[in-house]
């Protein structure tokens, strides 16, 4: 994404509850761990990444700890 060959691209961040979390479009990295300004609890957040190019969405797990 810092290569800025990515200009199209998207993300969405869910819980564990598949409850959205932060989405972003174009994502530019700036992610914090916060939803509606609160700081979400540790634990593992899904995200799937759009990289906008025609290629398949990446999908992944990150782990927030405190």
């Amino acid at each position: 994404l810092d290569s800025g060959n990515y200009n199209q691209n998207s993300i969405v961040i869910v819980n564990q509850y598949g409850d959205e979390v932060f989405s972003a479009a174009p994502y530019t990295n700036n992610w914090t761990g916060q939803h509606k300004g609160e700081t979400l609890p540790a634990g593992t957040y899904f995200y799937v990444l759009n990289l906008g190019d025609g290629s398949k969405p990446q999908q992944g797990f990150i782990t927030l700890e405190l």
